[in-house]
């Protein structure tokens, strides 16, 4: 299922690249970094630095900034 997610948040990605500040890029990029924050502390914890749980995140961000596009729309 997550795949699935993977592969259409990357479309999504991929359909919003040229069209400037967006908030899909701008979610994404937070994600991302709160991502990175996530699994460094997981990795310090002592369970490893999880790539699958950074993917994760990051792809539920994209989700997030792909329904305040929509709902933004006028």
């Amino acid at each position: 299922m997550w795949i699935f997610l993977s592969v259409v948040g990357v479309i999504i990605l991929a359909l919003y690249f040229f069209k400037g500040q967006n908030a899909v890029w701008g979610t994404a990029t937070i994600g991302a970094i709160i991502a990175l924050i996530v699994c460094l502390i997981n990795l310090f914890i002592g369970n490893g630095f999880s790539w699958g749980l950074f993917g994760k995140i990051t792809v539920v961000s994209i989700y997030v900034g792909f329904f305040f596009e929509l709902v933004g729309r006028k």
